[in-house]
């Protein structure tokens, strides 16, 4: 764990993302829980809106990235996809540290997102 984590006796830190929005009751959800435990760092970075259906980073467009308020979490939407808020959640531009695990909340029917599940594991090894 790059931040030390459960080795030095931190809490780990855990970046929850999605691609139903910064609002989805999924996600504020376990948000909830995950603050309610006291055991961990929550860190959120999810599309300022619903983005299912686009899978790409998001080229040639600026995108807009805004504080949101979510008790107990630092929390961020993006203006652009679920690629493009896990590219930069863990790349250290948003937040201090590079989170211990990612949590990609998976909608209720939406398991064809595993190839994106895949993707954030590449992204993370290689980080």
């Amino acid at each position: 764990m790059e931040n030390g984590g459960l080795i030095s006796g931190n809490r780990p830190v855990i970046m929850v993302t999605n691609d139903d929005g910064i609002g989805a009751r999924g996600l504020l959800a376990l948000v909830h829980v995950l603050v309610s435990t006291s055991r961990y760092v929550v860190q959120v970075c999810a599309p300022d809106s619903e983005r299912s259906a686009v899978r790409h980073c998001t080229y040639g467009h600026p995108l807009v990235v805004k504080r949101v308020n979510i008790e107990g979490a630092t929390t961020i939407s993006v203006s652009g996809t679920l690629v493009d808020c896990v590219s930069l959640g863990i790349s250290k531009v948003l937040f201090l540290s590079v989170p211990d695990l990612v949590h990609f909340v998976v909608a209720l029917g939406r398991m064809d997102l595993l190839k994106e599940i895949d993707f954030v594991e590449a992204h993370l090894e290689r980080s």
